[in-house]
Parts: C-alpha cells; sequence; structure tokens
C-alpha cells in the first residue's frame, strides 16, 4: 500500500500542481522541479515490496509536474512499522517523501503493535501498486486453452500444489484453500490459527503421505488432512524473533518432506525437523532463514538471514559448518547489504545467487567457495532450478538465464 503523510505545506503543495496544470498558471515553477522524491520501502531488498517500488520510481517521476528524481530508500524493521514511524514523526511534510508499508499497517497502532509509534489517521492514502484477483485458472499445458476458471475468495499468495486429483494453494489472508484439480471445484478450506494479512509470499504446501503441510504468516506450521482438511497437527516455528507483527514470524519456505521428517525454517528465527505423522518436533535449531532449505540424504541446506549457508545433518540436527556469504556490494565501505537466495544442489554443487549480479558455487561437503559466475543482472528473489541438466536463473529485469 502506498502512502504519504500530508501536513497543512504537503496539501498546498498538492494544490499548487492542480493550479499549475491551468492556463492561468503556466507561468509558474513547476512544484517538483528539481526536486528529489524519497520513497522508503518498509521491507529489506529483494523482496516483493522492494520490487514494486523499484519499478514505481522509474515510471512515478514522469506523471509530476516538474518530473522530480524518485530515490528508494530501504527501511526495514517491525514489518514495515519502523518506515511508518519514520514518514510519520521525521520525513520532511512537504510532498517530498512518501512510503510503501504493509497492507495492514495501519491496524497497528490501533492493536497495541510494538513498534507501531504513529499515527494511522494522518496518513493519506495514493494508491497500490499491484492490483490483485482471487481467481484460480487451469490451462491446458499442451494446447494454451482455460480448461476451468475458480473463484478462492481472496487472492493467492502460494504457488498450487497438485497431488491426488486435488488442487492445493495458500490465499493472502492465511486461508488453505483445496480444490479439484479436474474442475476447480471447492472441496474444503482452513485458516490459520493467529493469521494475517500477507504481504510476502507464502511457501506452495507440501503433500506426503495423505498430509498436506502448510506454512503462515503467525509461525505456523500445519499439516491438514488432504482429504478433509481436518488439523493433523499444527507447530509454531516463531523461534526467538518475537519484535514486531505482520509476517515478522512467517514461514516462507516451502516446507520438505525427507525420511519421513518434515523440514522447515521461518523469518522468525527457527529451522526445525518434525516427524511427519505426529508433529512430533525432533530437534530445532535458532536459524532465520525465508528460503526452502535443500534436503539430499541426511544433510540440509539452508541460506539463513544474516546471509550465511549451512550444512545440517538432518538426524539429530547438527551443524557441520557454517559459510559466510558477501555481505557488501561495497566492502571496504560497507556499503549496500546483499541479499544472497537459494540454495540448490546441482551435482557436487551447492548454488546460491545474490543481488549482486553473481551465483556462487559452494562445497557442500566443507561449505569452501568453489566459484563465482557474473549474471546479466541481479538475481530475482527466487532459488534456481535444474532441469535436464540445465540451470536456470531468473533475474530482477525478468531475463531468464541457461547455464549447463
Amino acid at each position: 500500500m502506498l502512502k504519504r503523510l500530508y501536513s497543512r505545506g504537503a496539501a498546498l503543495a498538492a494544490v499548487a500542481i492542480a493550479v499549475a496544470a491551468s492556463p492561468a498558471a503556466h507561468a509558474q515553477t513547476p512544484f517538483y522541479q528539481g526536486k528529489t522524491i524519497d520513497l522508503v520501502v518498509g521491507f529489506g531488498v529483494g523482496g516483493g515490496y522492494d520490487l514494486w517500488a523499484r519499478a514505481l520510481a522509474r515510471f512515478w517521476g514522469r506523471h509530476l509536474d516538474g518530473q522530480p528524481n524518485i530515490v528508494v530508500r530501504n527501511m526495514p524493521g517491525a514489518g514495515s512499522f519502523a518506515a511508518a514511524g519514520y514518514i510519520f514523526a521525521q520525513a520532511p511534510k512537504d510532498g517530498t517523501a512518501a512510503a510503501i508499508i504493509a497492507r495492514d499497517a495501519a491496524l497497528g497502532p490501533l492493536t497495541g503493535a510494538p513498534g507501531a509509534r504513529y499515527d494511522a489517521s494522518k496518513f493519506a492514502w495514493i494508491g497500490t501498486p499491484s492490483v490483485e484477483h482471487a481467481v484460480c485458472v487451469a490451462i491446458d499445458a499442451a494446447k494454451g486453452e482455460q480448461k476451468w476458471r475458480q473463484n478462492i475468495g481472496s487472492p493467492a499468495r502460494s504457488a498450487p500444489t497438485i497431488a491426488e486429483g486435488r488442487l492445493f494453494i495458500i490465499t493472502i489472508d492465511d486461508r488453505m484453500v483445496a480444490m479439484a484439480a479436474s474442475d476447480g471445484h471447492a472441496l474444503w478450506s482452513h485458516r490459520a490459527l493467529g493469521a494475517v494479512t500477507s504481504m510476502l509470499g507464502r511457501p506452495a504446501p507440501t503433500y506426503g503421505q495423505g498430509l498436506v503441510i502448510g506454512g503462515f504468516g503467525s509461525g505456523a506450521l500445519t499439516a491438514l488432512r488432504a482429504d478433509s482438511g481436518a488439523v493433523a497437527w499444527t507447530d509454531g516455528l516463531s523461534g526467538s524473533r518475537t519484535r514486531g507483527t505482520i509476517d515478522f514470524l512467517s514461514v516462507r519456505g516451502r516446507p520438505v518432506i525427507s525420511n519421513g521428517r518434515v523440514h522447515a525454517i521461518s523469518v522468525g528465527g527457527l529451522v526445525a525437523a518434525l516427524d511427519l505423522p505426529t508433529g512430533r518436533r525432533l530437534w530445532e535449531r535458532q536459524i532465520a532463514g525465508e528460503d526452502s532449505p535443500w534436503v539430499a540424504g541426511d544433510w540440509m541446506f539452508v541460506v539463513s538471514m544474516d546471509q550465511e549457508v549451512a550444512a545440517i545433518d538432518t538426524r539429530e540436527g547438527r551443524v557441520a559448518w557454517v559459510t559466510p556469504l558477501p555481505r557488501w556490494a561495497d566492502p571496504e565501505k560497507r556499503k549496500d547489504s546483499l541479499t544472497w537466495f537459494g540454495p540448490l544442489l546441482a551435482g557436487d554443487r551447492l548454488v546460491v545467487t545474490g543481488r549482486n549480479e553473481q551465483a556462487l558455487s559452494i562445497s557442500p561437503y566443507t561449505g569452501e567457495i568453489l566459484g563465482r559466475k557474473d549474471l546479466s543482472g541481479a538475481a530475482a528473489p527466487s532459488t534456481p532450478i535444474v532441469a535436464d541438466g540445465t540451470l536456470l536463473i531468473l533475474t530482477d529485469d525478468a531475463r531468464l538465464i541457461a547455464l549447463r
């Protein structure tokens, strides 16, 4: 949700823009001429809100009188409460500061959420950078023809998972919806406990042994019976990161089922292995992450939010090695922090991709960084994939790179 704080001065500036567009005011200097608008993003580099902001910044200034320069500033913290507080208390009140914050950040002060130190009634809504539709569409892969189209009540926040003739998907309001894969008719839906409106992506549900596993915004990891939607078990992966609300504890990486266990990691600061049939927690470690773990045999590999890649023994949770990844685009000045995505195990190499337009290959045995590959652009916030022996990487400028 895009918002700007208007004081009396900012309101007058808006009037001045309207007057300047009239024939009687052509001689006046456009209000924004020679000025810069700071577009503050309440989340870190690489996420959906950051991508929206940078896309908006490329075009927004052209449509304002005077064509100001738009500069994106990332100010993550407390689910965008920090950015909202900055706009409320510190940013200039002259129309040169705007923010992209969470959809329900306005509710923070009303619910007494920690860190929500602002008066949301002083914000004026400008618009939203995305238009969402609450439909699921099935396309014939061979012909490209629509097979069916079904309303799901609220926009989806995950990719679909299809298993045993059923389609499972998670929506923006933390509901898991089950539909018949053949014609899309509704089978059941389940709303997570402590559900929040999702500003971030959700992992696609994972299916195994008649159970479908979903990760939600509250940090809940829930196993539902695929045939009925009944809860088999639920666990919370909120970990030690208890500051803030609204997705701050969420499970964003897709859970992985292997050897009768569910392996999952949360933004809230916990990675754990659980018994698939019962949900009994087998082990846990205080590691925060937002990408899916990669499980191979008895080993799990994760990229943490501290920008480290680690190898963990899935049998007992022992950490075998941890490798710090490059943290700064400019290491000398410690400027422009980097975000890494992955990992992917391809052959005997782990692959991670970064915002610095590089992909790294890492030994899964020792954690040693073995090589670097320059990309044609910053990596998109998604894990690379392998198909038919080809490594596919998506860049931030919507290009697909194929490597062999």
